[in-house]
């Protein structure tokens, strides 16, 4: 909770040292740098050593890095692996058990899917002593996790109260307003040339780009006052939307070798018996006579044990049958989904003469056409939220009169097409830089003071020359708290009395910045909202006022996108590197049409962002122990997070389309480096799992439209994985563990993915002027970043 710091009544006896103080001055030396203690009696450091990142880790106490995730909650919360109530309770030293839904603590254990069975179980452990009942939030923002206004926080969506004896909760997560952006499903392609079918069936094309986004829950456990007994906490994140594809694993058979599908010998339904039996075959392709209306029958088998979701598909094309080509493949007429735990998903398992009818009449509109029939079965990936496809052998049906039709068939071409998508380069990753280890005492001059406000702790009236300014104390200059010699009687010990009371829980300063950069934030969208009233003449005036709403939302969502935490005083340092990207999400989510926009529109509101973050962090009103009103944290002292930088550029004379970035950064260790404590530290610690990852995993990062010519910079900053567990694994990451993999764990591997927003392949290109009634597919849809180095080293390609 926001503490007020309060001074103990000074003797009259300072006001005659005070006086001393301000007409003398002394040398002294400090390790990080020169230092002068003149009139203003703590020392203002002129000059810094130079310490290398692995130097200062040398000299902090690691286990006084807290920061919001490690901050132990009011009551722990557990999340369900499934969207079914698990049979047992959680219990963090219970390994990953394999009975169906569990509870986890896992840093992204859950997924739920958009339009399936959106109901989230929940449950609680560990509850404060003294909890009289518990609020539990879901938003769409990450949570400050310590700041005062826990119950209004941004992104909110729903809430509710448990009372104290309360293990367990759902939330729907369908009742609520989650989904980032409305998926309409694009009609099917109605160009194709009417040659090989003039009136396709209706199928429902999925989006190109599946699209999740992260959901935050938390619980919080309060006393009779409703006063928290503890931080708020950060809670758990789950993720929602669409299914990703990744490519499977290629030393596993059942995602590499097609499984077989099994069709009947002819049209109409198949049997093993009577005296013109229709077996089930596995031949690669069967003639259909045009005159005949029976349905042809399909059965999948021997597809990969885990799968939980069967395709049929029928295309107009030779398939793919690679990674995402299942989700919306050029020349699909036809699909029938199955779940496992549907009745025909079990019947194909258990009953080797069940199949599936495809009703190769209706779809054959041309005489000769030929058809090609594939089975899809996906199952869960490494991570909740990705599966990977496995593919069946294709089936070719040729329907026509007869089979001399096909002596000279040639199947449709598809015509490739560039995107035309940015370039994405990486240009640069920076490691964490690590605070001082006395980072609280260092503060920075923001604005001349006088002398009474110097002497908060003083009455104004017993200061001398109380209005005039403290002589050198200009804006830029750094002030350290530090002690008094103990031979030294002047009021400085006192003051550091309030000092040391006011540093007594770094938690309790923590919760007090929390609070300020919270209120800083609120005065930055306040200040923007009238800047682009008064200071953007470019923006035509129909899309100012959705604009400014954006801006309210958009700062939010667009620091949170890249990472920036909601709680570091530093945050303008951050928040500058990326004001371009920031102004450019702003306008994006504001639905200004593209040509409706300037580059020059982009810069105002990007000097805006930067101009307000840097007045609001310059307001003088950091929290320190000496009630000054003219300082700041010194930014140089502060925690930096790592981050990478990447330029986005369009080298084309139109917008390019809009995407998000994605990606992990992990490492796969090898048995033979199990000799290393370090790495056999967390093999034993954490299930015996050669796979770790360093950083929270990079998810839904906003790639903004560009314009003609424009380029942007993106900062991604990451953050640590302390403060929860991985999915594999009960165990929180503790900061120790984070530093036996950041200083111990050599290269890391930083693998990311663009995904772009693009339309049918038929639409755009009929955009681009190409000949309608062509079947087309795109060369590429996403564009990739990967680098490979030691996380603690700089890196610029």
């Amino acid at each position: 909770m926001s503490r007020i710091p309060s001074h103990p009544a000074l003797p009259g006896i300072v006001l005659l040292l005070l006086m001393q103080t301000l007409s003398g001055c002394s040398d002294s030396k400090h390790p990080a740098g020169e230092e002068t203690t003149s009139a203003n009696a703590f020392p203002v450091v002129e000059q810094f050593e130079t310490l290398s990142e692995r130097d200062k880790m040398s000299v902090i106490e690691r286990n006084d890095h807290i920061t919001p995730a490690t901050v132990p909650p009011t009551v722990e919360l557990y999340v369900a692996t499934g969207t079914q109530k698990p049979t047992y309770l959680p219990d963090a030293t219970e390994a990953v058990a394999t009975r169906g839904a569990i509870y986890q603590r896992g840093l992204h254990t859950a997924f739920v899917e958009k339009g399936g069975d959106e109901n989230l179980w929940l449950a609680l452990a560990d509850k404060k002593e003294g909890t009289d009942r518990v609020i539990w939030q879901v938003s769409t923002s990450p949570f400050n996790g310590l700041d005062d206004h826990w119950r209004t926080p941004t992104g909110l969506v729903a809430e509710g109260e448990l009372n104290s004896e309360a293990t367990e909760f759902n939330v729907n997560l369908a009742e609520l307003k989650l989904d980032p952006t409305p998926v309409a499903p694009a009609p099917v392609d109605a160009t194709i040339d009417t040659r090989l079918a003039s009136a396709l069936p209706p199928v429902k094309r999925r989006s190109l780009k599946p699209k999740q986004r992260r959901v935050h829950i938390r619980a919080v456990a309060i006393d009779q006052s409703g006063t928290p007994l503890g931080a708020p906490g950060l809670g758990v994140e789950v993720l929602y939307g669409e299914q990703v594809t990744v490519a499977p694993d290629t030393t596993n058979p059942a995602y590499v070798i097609k499984f077989p599908l099994l069709s009947g010998i002819r049209a109409g339904t198949v049997n093993n018996g009577g005296e013109n039996p229709n077996l089930l075959t596995d031949l690669p392709e069967h003639f259909y006579s045009s005159s005949s209306v029976s349905p042809w029958y399909f059965h999948p088998t021997d597809f990969a044990s885990q799968a939980h979701t069967l395709y049929l598909q029928v295309l107009k094309v030779v398939p793919k049958n690679q990674d995402d080509d299942w989700r919306a493949p050029t020349g699909l007429i036809y699909e029938r989904k199955l779940q496992k735990g549907d009745g025909e998903f079990e019947q194909l398992i258990s009953n080797n003469y069940y199949a599936l009818p495809v009703d190769i009449h209706s779809l054959a509109t041309v005489s000769p056409s030929q058809f090609y029939v594939r089975a899809v079965a996906l199952s869960n990936a490494q991570h909740a939220g990705e599966v990977v496809a496995s593919y069946s052998k294709t089936v070719i049906i040729k329907y026509g009169e007869n089979t001399s039709q096909f002596t000279y068939y040639a199947p449709p071409e598809v015509k490739v097409i560039d995107a035309a998508l940015p370039n994405v380069r990486l240009v640069q990753y920076q490691p964490i830089r690590w605070e001082y280890n006395d980072w609280m005492y260092y503060y920075q001059v923001v604005r001349q003071p006088t002398n009474k406000e110097y002497y908060a702790m003083m009455p104004s009236a017993m200061v001398p020359n109380a209005d005039a300014l403290v002589p050198g104390l200009t804006p830029g200059k750094v002030i350290k708290l530090t002690p008094p010699k103990p031979s030294d009687s002047s009021w400085l010990k006192d003051a550091w009395n309030a000092v040391s009371s006011f540093f007594g829980s770094l938690v309790s300063f923590l919760e007090d910045i929390a609070n300020w950069v919270s209120q800083a934030y609120d005065d930055v969208k306040s200040g923007l909202v009238e800047f682009v009233a008064n200071q953007m003449p470019l923006i035509p005036d129909q899309w100012r006022d959705e604009l400014q709403q954006a801006l309210t939302y958009g700062l939010d969502y667009g620091l949170a996108s890249v990472g920036i935490p909601p709680s570091l005083p530093n945050f303008d340092e951050l928040s500058n590197m990326g004001a371009d990207y920031l102004a450019s999400t702003a306008l994006e989510q504001a639905g200004i049409p593209a040509n409706e926009l300037t580059t020059d529109a982009v810069k105002d509101l990007s000097k805006g962002v930067s101009d307000q973050m840097s007045k609001s962090a310059n307001s003088g009103n950091t929290p320190n122990p000496m009630n000054w009103n003219f300082v700041r944290q010194y930014p140089v002292a502060l925690y930096r997070p790592a981050f990478m930088e990447l330029e986005i550029t369009n080298p084309h004379n139109y917008v390019t389309a809009a995407g998000t970035l994605n990606g992990r950064i992990s490492r796969q260790l090898s048995s033979a480096e199990l000799g290393e404590p370090a790495k056999m530290w967390m093999y034993s610690a954490y299930g015996s799992s050669l796979y770790f990852e360093l950083y929270r995993p990079v998810v839904n990062v906003t790639i903004p439209r560009l314009l003609p010519h424009q380029s942007l910079k993106v900062p991604v900053f990451f953050q640590e994985y302390t403060g929860a567990a991985f999915p594999f694994h009960p165990l929180k990451v503790s900061t120790v563990d984070f530093l036996r993999m950041y200083n111990f764990f050599d290269p890391f591997k930083f693998s990311f993915s663009v995904a772009f927003d693009l339309p049918p392949a038929e639409t755009y290109a009929q955009s681009q002027g190409l000949p309608s009634g062509e079947l087309y597919e795109y060369a590429t849809k996403s564009k990739q970043v990967f680098f490979e180095i030691d996380p603690a080293d700089s890196y610029v390609p």
